[in-house]
């Protein structure tokens, strides 16, 4: 789902990230980034809205940890609700089979997804339209023991709204965002978006297996 942060009064200023939404057990929670977390403690008074929920993300912290940049947010039941029933705003919460999933390897197969600031729009004074979720495939390029990284090569970028979003070149926004392997049945939840390079078009993530069944953050 997208994170929205409007800075007030009228929350003309926007800035947007990406939210993660996974069941750990009987766990319901928003995977984020940390520095998206920071982003809206720096504004006073900012709104913080995951898909078509508002809510304060200091009060239902479960976890942050500056250094993997990753944040957890436990939803209510009435949150979860809202989010996975609306007709308009829409999402669904990914459920492993089993949980922590297996390291990633070089050369794994992942989709990445997220929503790229660069995609949004504002139809309304309180309506947003993202273009699209923003989705790749790619292999995994290098592996290290806290992070791997994906390497794209543009050549083979395929865009279905180059003429609305010419800017292909920034894909801040995305952070938050989930990294899936097809494993041998099923799709296994392996990693999170944390930051991309545009020098070098490497999208540097962090592996899921850092994330407790609990929402606790596991950092060496």
């Amino acid at each position: 789902m997208a994170v929205v942060i409007a800075e007030p009064p009228r929350g003309d200023r926007l800035k947007n990230g990406t939210a993660t939404l996974v069941q750990l057990g009987c766990n319901r929670i928003a995977v984020t980034c940390y520095h998206v977390l920071e982003e809206y403690r720096r504004i006073p008074g900012a709104i913080f809205q995951i898909g078509n929920v508002k809510l304060d993300p200091n009060e239902q912290l479960l976890a942050e940890q500056p250094q993997a940049d990753l944040a957890t947010i436990r939803l209510s039941e009435a949150q979860a609700q809202a989010l996975t029933t609306s007709q308009g705003i829409k999402g669904d919460f990914f459920q492993p089979r089993s949980w922590p999933p297996a390291a990633v390897r070089e050369n794994d197969c992942v989709a990445i997804g997220g929503y790229p600031g660069t995609w949004r729009q504002r139809i309304s004074p309180d309506v947003l339209d993202f273009y699209s979720y923003g989705v790749g495939a790619t292999a995994v390029t290098s592996v290290h023991e806290n992070r791997f990284a994906c390497q794209f090569d543009r050549q083979r970028w395929i865009s279905s709204f180059r003429d609305k979003c010419p800017n292909q070149e920034e894909l801040g926004g995305m952070s938050g965002g989930p990294v899936f392997r097809l494993g041998h049945l099923h799709w296994e939840l392996v990693g999170f978006i944390y930051e991309f390079s545009p020098q070098f078009d490497i999208m540097l993530l962090r592996p899921a297996h850092i994330i407790q069944a609990d929402g606790s953050i596991l950092w060496p």
